[in-house]
This record gives structure tokens, C-alpha cells and sequence, in this order.
């Protein structure tokens, strides 16, 4: 190509920029862009791949933080004992939410507090990790999934005692029911026509003795038969919520008209690892 040729191009070349820049509007030459900018792709690919081989060779990229490997050992294992912890307090959220739907009404009412330890002394009782500032007061009913487990005593601001429906002198008036079948099969939990009962805690175990030995045994009262709260006193919500199981059946030794029913509490209280307490009369 002659020097005045190449004048020649280099002129259309510039007319034309100048009309893509200033006159022909932008959305037609931004269709056209694409397909100009691949007329320079056999020399644009040689070298963009020889620039990155040559870049490669002079100057690496850094790979890695450039940390120790002892101090990645270190981080991995604070991150490990963190997923666990979050893992096992996902556990315990998961727990007490389950709790909470088993217990129906009342866990609409109740709190969540762990239990941290039994008493050491001669009474039955627990140590819960709650104090006044929580909510928590004297005579405040505590219960878990299987039934009630007792009242709160001697609440603090260090902490709160669970009087257990073991413990010696415990009292609550209760009713007596059994699971039978109904008609189409289904099993169902009926009331016994005996009159209120008055269950106290005797040490590890509760007994019923106000309730006349012929009236007992007409109503067929029998080992397995639950026993469960009647008492005015506490919420509604608690009413007919197990207390325990009969265990014996017989007379008092030292009143024979009347009857000594021996209760089994269903699960062992001093076992137990958190428990709810009632929050509120309804």
C-alpha cells in the first residue's frame, strides 16, 4: 500500500470515528462493537496469553494467607468448638420447644430453667438456676412432660429451691382416673367416682390416707391407676395434670376403715435436668 493510500484509509478512519462519537446514535454503534472487536481477536489472544505467561514467570501470584500453619491449626480448632457449642445449645433450644408443645395449655404458662443441682440436705429438693430477678416466687408450681414435679421455695436472688411432691409434709388435693377403651376402641382416660383425695409426700414416695377402706375397694381402685391434681388452689391449666402412679393398695395400720394407697412419682425428680415453672394463674 502506497504512503498516499494509507492517508487515505487513516482519513475514513477518523471520519468515521467521529460520526460514531458525535453523530450516529450510540445505540446502533454499541450493536456494532461486538463484532469489531472480535476483527482484532488473532492478535489479541497471542498476546494477552503471552503477557499472562510472562507474568506468571516474573511475578507469581501470592497464594495463601501467608500464615503459619499453627495458627490455622489454632483457628480450625476455636471454629470446631464453636459449631459445637452452637450445635448443643440448638439441642437444648430444640428440647425445650418440644417440652414446651408436650406440655399442651401449660407450656403456654410456663419457663424453662435448668436444674443445678439437688439439695444436699435431708430434704428432697432442687437447685434451679433462677432467681427473683427471673420472675421466679415462692409457691410457684414446677412441672416437666411427665407431670408435676413440685413448688418453689425459698426463691433468691442467688438462686431458687424446688419443694419436690416427694419431700416429707408435701401436700395437694388429687383425684384418681384409668385408661380404658371406649366404645370404638379408643383408649381413654376416665375419672374414678371416689371422693378428693388428699396426697401427701412421705420421702421418695407419696401416700393417700383419708379416704375410707369400702369406698376404695368399691371403686376398684387398683395398682396402676393414675393419680392427678384436683386442687382449687393451683391454675386451671394444672388441673387433672399427672401427679403419679398407685403403687400399693391396702388399709392404714393404724386406722383399718381406712385405706393406705402408696404413689409412685413417674419419673425420679432428682434426675431431672431442667424443668418449667408456671409463670401465670392462666
Amino acid at each position: 500500500m502506497s504512503y498516499l493510500k494509507f492517508q487515505h484509509v487513516f482519513g475514513i478512519l477518523l471520519i468515521f470515528s467521529a460520526l460514531s462519537g458525535f453523530v450516529i446514535p450510540r445505540r446502533y454503534t454499541e450493536r456494532a462493537q461486538p463484532q469489531l472487536q472480535s476483527l482484532f481477536s488473532p492478535v489479541s489472544e497471542p498476546v494477552r496469553h503471552a503477557a499472562a505467561w510472562a507474568y506468571d514467570r516474573v511475578g507469581p501470584t501470592a497464594r495463601g494467607d501467608g500464615r503459619r500453619v499453627q495458627d490455622v491449626a489454632e483457628e480450625n480448632a476455636a471454629l470446631r468448638e464453636r459449631v459445637a457449642y452452637l450445635q448443643r445449645q440448638l439441642g437444648i433450644k430444640e428440647q425445650r420447644d418440644a417440652e414446651q408443645r408436650e406440655l399442651g395449655p401449660v407450656g403456654d404458662i410456663s419457663t424453662a430453667f435448668p436444674v443445678s443441682a439437688q439439695d444436699a440436705g435431708t430434704r428432697e429438693s432442687l437447685i434451679l438456676r433462677g432467681s427473683t430477678m427471673d420472675g421466679l416466687r415462692d409457691n410457684m408450681i414446677v412441672v416437666c412432660p411427665q407431670g408435676v414435679v413440685g413448688t418453689i421455695q425459698r426463691a433468691g436472688v442467688a438462686g431458687a429451691q424446688v419443694r419436690l411432691v416427694t419431700d416429707i409434709g408435701f401436700r395437694v388435693a388429687a383425684s384418681f382416673a384409668r385408661f380404658r377403651n371406649d366404645e370404638k376402641g379408643q383408649i381413654e382416660l376416665v375419672s374414678l367416682p371416689l371422693p378428693a383425695a388428699l396426697l401427701e409426700g412421705v420421702g421418695q414416695s407419696m401416700l393417700v390416707r383419708n379416704l375410707p377402706k369400702d369406698i376404695v375397694e368399691k371403686a376398684g381402685l387398683a395398682p396402676g391407676d393414675r393419680v392427678v391434681v384436683n386442687d382449687e388452689k393451683w391454675p386451671e391449666a394444672l388441673q387433672g395434670m399427672h401427679l403419679g402412679t398407685v403403687k400399693q393398695v391396702g388399709p392404714r395400720r393404724d386406722a383399718p376403715l381406712l385405706a393406705e394407697i402408696r404413689v409412685e412419682p413417674t419419673m425420679n425428680p432428682l434426675r431431672l435436668r431442667s424443668v418449667r415453672v408456671v409463670m401465670k394463674d392462666r
